[in-house]
């Protein structure tokens, strides 16, 4: 019987004593014999020495045999004939072509949650900001990972709250300033640019200059548009700004 014993902490393929004896005829004390008389001389070069162990018989009585690993069994039938020996050696060749079975691969949970992502979008045909906002939002455990998606694109940006300006009301709701005329007077202190597109449109991008006051957010509409978002916390202060 081919065997598993522990050695040194690592399992190793061994070859019993009985074994040995089925395969090359020879009985299982003289195999016994033999063992004993090679370990005579090499045991006492082994970094741990080979003692017998026992089994039970169909009796029921312990009887004594060895595991021996390769080294030690090619030692063995050394003194063996040549058939003897190429019976053991071919046993050991199977023994050794048998595949061990793979290692469970522990899961990535970034990958297992990209993956994830990425079947739902392809699944569902999500794509531009969509796509972005959707990764954002599933990768919410991984900050390191959403600082890779583009900035432009991202609602958590900022811990402030960033809003599209639709006119500048004062205290009684009323409209001081257009959302014309205040995106011509940020362009011209370089807080807005405008950016032309190939097909001749036009839209309003915020500059390093401006990205102290908000940011641009992709239009949904288009995710090769960008619009404006400006910061609550420093509108008031944007405000006096483009006034002067």
């Amino acid at each position: 019987m081919i065997t598993n014993i522990t050695q040194t902490d690592k399992d190793i393929q061994t070859m019993s004593s009985l074994e040995i004896a089925e395969l090359t005829g020879k009985t299982h004390s003289h195999v016994l014999r033999d063992i004993d008389n090679m370990l005579i001389i090499v045991n006492p070069d082994l970094d741990s020495p080979l003692n017998s162990a026992t089994y039970k018989d169909g009796n029921n009585i312990e009887r004594r045999h060895f595991n021996l690993n390769k080294n030690l069994t090619l030692t063995l039938i050394s003194g063996y004939n040549i058939k003897l020996r190429y019976t053991i050696i071919k046993r050991w060749q199977e023994l050794e072509t048998i595949e061990e079975p793979k290692s469970i691969q522990p899961i990535n949970p970034l990958t297992q949650q990209l993956e994830g992502l990425k079947f739902l979008a392809d699944e569902f045909n999500i794509q531009g900001v969509d796509k972005i906002n959707m990764f954002e939002n599933g990768l919410a455990k991984f900050p390191d990972i959403i600082k890779a998606l583009p900035s432009y694109s991202t609602s958590s940006i900022s811990a402030k709250v960033a809003q599209s300006y639709s006119g500048h009301k004062s205290d009684n709701d009323e409209v001081l300033i257009s959302a014309t005329a205040f995106n011509k007077l940020a362009k011209s202190h370089k807080i807005l640019e405008q950016i032309t597109r190939k097909n001749g449109k036009k839209f309003w991008s915020v500059t390093d200059k401006g990205l102290k006051y908000g940011l641009n957010k992709v239009s949904r509409q288009s995710s090769s548009i960008t619009q404006p978002h400006w910061y609550d916390d420093t509108f008031k202060e944007l405000y006096k700004v483009v006034q002067q």
